[in-house]
């Protein structure tokens, strides 16, 4: 099985390629904070769980 041809219109991720940058940042020493891919390592704050709650509760979705 090959691959389609459609895959040759496909760009590289702007998202990948700002990792790419800020790990190469980080590798020179340079602090970085990066805020474009992954998952936080720290639990939703409380007040914006309730709003969210709230505003499921209310039919807004």
């Amino acid at each position: 099985m090959g691959v389609s041809g459609r895959v040759s219109i496909l760009r590289e991720s702007a998202t990948l390629k700002l990792l790419q940058k800020a790990k190469e940042m980080m590798a020179k020493g340079i602090d970085v904070i990066t805020l474009n891919l992954g998952e936080p390592d720290f639990d939703t704050p409380e007040i914006i769980k309730r709003g969210a709650v709230e505003a499921l509760e209310e039919g807004k979705t």
